[in-house]
């Protein structure tokens, strides 16, 4: 089977209301589609959404970086699961890019064997993934009047985005806290906190007693050092975000006893083959890791979903970007609910039958 073709579409789906982090706010799902067509007429879909303030990539970044150099290192070439080497050598990061290649790619090689992609990856069996919601970074009113609208539709894992003065976060988990008191909290302060800040705030929350998962990327992706700092001071558990594109960031963290978890987003690695790694080194070091991903496509995310359920060491799941859109236009065998997603034990690849609204990029 020859890779004949890879054509790249355009997908712009509104979101029920703006996402809002300490590093930016979005009120439209971007994304780019990439579809790889076959000589047998098979094809594998993956999506690559811009992040520029995580990955660096922008529209017109990942649509260079596949036409550019993935696309003309794959046409013509047989199928194979070593094609995924060329994909990570054509071009230097360009994460997301390479992250919707190597998906359409693995797509195709579990239709190839006519298996679900999970499947294909070593799992079994349908699989429901327990989600959580992000509570986008407001006023603290605005955030427990989303709090109090996912509790009503049965999510019971809240995400709350922070990144204020302590004393304005403080009050944010407060009043998140005070309409969800039977839920699970995590907090996200997206590089955004000083260790003093931290301090106060970790301090407060342990004061209060509240159910919190974890603490997500408290600081600056490169300052390991606070974070090792935070662990040892903090009962609540620390996850490795930003801090962990890769593998070999995996390993610094491990070695160095940074953090308690690690969150594996296929856009901020490169996909299925780099993410295996980070796996890999995270059983090694007995740390559990939370399935992640950007603000992207349902096809990214049914990616992901794929990709956890076939990895016992994933035991956490952020994948709730589906829920954050006005409507979910990809249709496939996987099943999205409030508060999980159901991977199905059905169709075979990602299970994809049809992409709406979505334009052709020449």
């Amino acid at each position: 089977m020859i890779i004949k073709d890879i054509y790249l579409y355009q997908q712009n789906i509104p979101l029920k209301t703006p996402f809002k982090t300490s590093l930016r706010s979005v009120d439209c799902l971007s994304s780019v589609i990439v579809e790889l067509i076959t000589d047998s007429g098979l094809y594998g879909y993956g999506a690559a959404a811009p992040t520029a303030a995580i990955t660096g990539e922008t529209m017109p970044s990942i649509i260079c970086a596949v036409r550019d150099y993935i696309k003309p290192v794959l046409v013509g070439k047989t199928l194979d699961i070593s094609l995924t080497a060329a994909i990570t050598s054509a071009i230097a990061h360009n994460t997301s890019a390479k992250a919707a290649v190597e998906t359409a790619l693995y797509d195709l090689l579990s239709k190839e064997k006519g298996l679900p992609l999970f499947r294909y990856l070593g799992g079994t069996g349908d699989q429901r993934l327990k989600n959580d919601i992000t509570i986008s970074l407001n006023s603290p009113e605005e955030m427990a009047a989303d709090a109090k609208k996912a509790l009503d539709k049965g999510i019971n894992i809240l995400k709350i985005k922070l990144g204020g003065t302590a004393e304005e976060d403080v009050r944010r988990i407060d009043t998140v806290a005070s309409v969800s008191r039977h839920c699970s909290l995590r907090l996200d302060a997206n590089q955004a906190w000083s260790f003093e800040n931290a301090e106060i705030i970790v301090a407060h929350c342990e004061e209060k007693g509240y159910n919190i998962e974890f603490i997500e990327q408290p600081f600056i992706l490169h300052e390991l050092e606070l974070m090792k700092k935070l662990r040892g001071i903090s009962k609540i558990p620390i996850l490795a975000d930003e801090s962990v594109f890769y593998a070999r960031e995996a390993e610094k963290i491990a070695a160095a006893g940074c953090a308690d978890y690690i969150n594996i987003k296929l856009a901020k690695c490169g996909g299925y083959s780099e993410a295996e790694k980070i796996c890999d080194v995270a059983r090694e070091a007995k740390i559990p890791c939370l399935m992640g991903c950007m603000l992207e496509s349902p096809v990214g995310i049914i990616a992901a979903a794929h990709f956890a359920a076939a990895n016992d060491i994933i035991t956490m799941y952020d994948l709730d970007a589906v829920e954050l859109l006005e409507y979910n236009p990809v249709m496939s065998s996987t099943e999205f609910s409030p508060d999980s997603i159901l991977v199905k034990d059905t169709l075979p690849g990602l299970g994809i039958t049809e992409i709406k609204d979505i334009k052709r990029i020449d």
